[in-house]
């Protein structure tokens, strides 16, 4: 599907996307960010009449039973929520908004992202741009929790 939104992911937003696939929330919180869903680790098995696998373990969306990633025991999972609490720690005293939530990769990877409610936009070739701060992480080992800077091309309104 378009931006790598595949059929369990949601994408919430206070704002029209360029690809029309958000779901629009005048304010958005952990409740309704499309993000309040947990992992856990399963034990993997070959053949069930035989032991689980040894030294890996099944990263499992556990509300909905799928299968995010095959690591190793030693993978460590961070749950959404802790990324949402890290982002509120690490932003006492800052006046921001969420802007832009979800997942990606059918639940793989996840996302949240903030603008600066100090933080002006700028213009580049006659182009407007707005300034984020993105959390990002992954369930299936392919990035580590990590948050950026980053800008972003203001869109005219869809029709």
């Amino acid at each position: 599907m378009s931006a790598g939104i595949e059929t369990n992911d949601k994408i919430v937003s206070v704002e029209k996307c360029w690809h029309g696939l958000e779901t629009i929330e005048r304010e958005i919180v952990f409740a309704n960010s499309g993000l309040d869903w947990t992992v856990v680790s399963k034990p993997v098995y070959f053949d069930l009449d035989r032991p689980a696998i040894p030294n890996y373990q099944a990263i499992v969306r556990e509300d909905k039973g799928i299968v995010l990633n095959v690591p190793k025991s030693s993978y460590s999972i961070i749950q959404n929520e802790r990324v949402w609490q890290a982002l509120e720690e690490s932003l006492k005293g800052v006046d921001y908004q969420v802007v832009t939530t979800g997942s990606l990769g059918d639940c793989r990877r996840i996302f949240i992202s903030i603008v600066l409610k100090q933080a002006q936009s700028y213009m580049v070739n006659r182009e407007q741009f707005k300034n984020h701060i993105t959390f990002v992480s992954s369930h299936d080992g392919t990035m580590a929790f990590e948050a950026y800077d980053c800008s972003t091309r203001c869109m005219p309104e869809y029709t």
